[in-house]
């Protein structure tokens, strides 16, 4: 008689299971902890460290004859521990990016996007019904509606005070928006069929809502007077877009996004006179230069003239640091701000402008190329978009600065002085850094 195999007991197979699930578990808090702790791009990481050094010192170079002569700061070093301090807070922001998973970053975009949505919607009311104009001493005085914490500076009410520093919703919802299009367009399959009925489709279901919602919040933003983030919002979500797709459909939807963009875009810039004056003094300098009208140059082209003079004034090399003469009066809190380029040609001269421009350019080709070796399309396309988001407004300010465009009132990432922008870039760069821990 043939013996029955023996079974094992009951107690023997749960202790069985218990072990590989522990096993499982070990296995994923390792994988966790790699994806946590990976090796990230070290020649960004070290492009990045260089900008931000340069970046404060170029800060204090500039800003130390403003703090010094006013009586309520009287502190040479003041912007540049204000900066310092703007650089601590934004990496420890960037390391929450850094260690969360990229397909959790994906997960919860729409709660990111819809946060800054919401600050931007606190803001409308005073934007509206306010009225803010600026006094004889450069203060911005709003009357009318006031919504509490909301801060004006130069006559927009663009930020929210939270004490320890004025956060700036329209920058944040750059970072947001470029997370959340990432992820939807990820979605989205290439298709090389020149079909008609499927670029209907795609128009109607994609691009269509595509151009409501970035138009939607475009005016929110270009409501609070700010048309140069609105600029830089939809060139780098159309970078985005225009990546995530090669065929004939996505052609298409681009250039629609393109004109649409230009038109919406051209009718913001008209509608409202400072913009215009601004169109118009770009042009007289641009064609008179040095002969520039003094009505021009003493009103709405002041900034503008005297960072073109501090930039020849520096020749090839320049006066040297903390040498600038632009910087005592001549361009106000723009110094140390939007025309801190300026600053840097008059005292380095042509080789350091230039070896800024190689920078941005070697910080572009950098990004590309983690978006390049993204392990999936969701990563791929949020690296370009973060990587456009610093690099668009970083040559837009240049070439403002050097009036090849209008100027306007963007920071250059890493040297402008200013916590939202500061915070929110290193943000985009701790995104990246989490991209490229994962690649080999």
């Amino acid at each position: 008689m043939r013996k029955r195999a023996k079974q094992p007991s009951r107690n023997s197979q749960n202790e069985s299971l218990i072990s590989v699930k522990k096993k499982k578990e070990k296995v994923d808090r390792l994988n966790l902890l790699k994806r946590m702790h990976g090796t990230p791009n070290l020649n960004l990481l070290f492009l990045v460290i260089l900008l931000l050094t340069g970046g404060l010192l170029m800060i204090f170079s500039a800003s130390a004859y403003f703090a010094y002569s006013d009586s309520n700061i009287g502190d040479t070093f003041f912007y540049m521990k204000k900066q310092l301090q703007w650089i601590a807070l934004g990496s420890i922001m960037g390391y929450v990016f850094y260690i969360i998973p990229i397909n959790t970053l994906k997960k919860i975009s729409p709660i990111l996007l819809a946060g800054g949505i919401v600050l931007l919607l606190y803001i409308l009311p005073e934007a509206l019904f306010g009225n803010t104009v600026i006094d004889g001493n450069g203060d911005s005085i709003t009357s009318g509606l006031q919504m509490p914490f909301v801060e004006a500076l130069n006559g927009a009410p663009r930020w929210i005070n939270l004490q320890f520093f004025n956060l700036q919703p329209s920058e944040y919802v750059k970072f947001a928006f470029v997370i959340y299009i990432s992820a939807w367009l990820s979605k989205e399959k290439n298709n090389k069929d020149k079909n008609a009925d499927k670029l209907k489709t795609h128009l109607q279901n994609v691009v269509a809502p595509f151009l409501l919602l970035l138009g939607a919040v475009s005016i929110l933003i270009l409501v609070q007077r700010d048309f140069d983030t609105t600029v830089v919002l939809v060139l780098c979500i159309l970078a985005v877009y225009y990546v995530s797709g090669t065929d004939f459909i996505h052609t298409i939807g681009s250039i629609t996004i393109l004109v649409s963009s230009v038109i919406f875009g051209g009718f913001a810039l008209m509608i409202e006179g400072y913009r215009r004056a601004r169109l118009e003094t770009f042009f007289h300098i641009f064609k008179y230069g040095p002969k520039s009208s003094p009505d021009i140059v003493s009103e709405g082209g002041y900034q503008v003239f005297n960072g073109l003079v501090g930039i020849g004034s520096g020749d090839l090399g320049g006066r040297g640091y903390a040498e600038s003469v632009i910087k005592q009066g001549y361009l106000q809190e723009a110094a140390y701000t939007d025309s801190i380029y300026a600053v840097i040609g008059e005292e380095f001269g042509l080789l350091g402008t230039v070896v800024i421009i190689i920078a941005f350019l070697y910080f572009t080709s950098i990004g590309f190329e983690i978006a390049k070796k993204a392990d999936n399309r969701f990563s791929s396309l949020l690296a370009v978009g973060m990587t456009s988001l610093i690099a668009i407004q970083a040559f837009l300010n240049m070439g403002a600065v050097l009036v090849i465009i209008p100027f306007g009132g963007m920071p250059l990432p890493f040297f402008t002085y200013g916590g939202s922008s500061t915070i929110i870039t290193i943000m985009a760069v701790a995104v990246l850094l989490n991209i490229s821990k994962n690649q080999k």
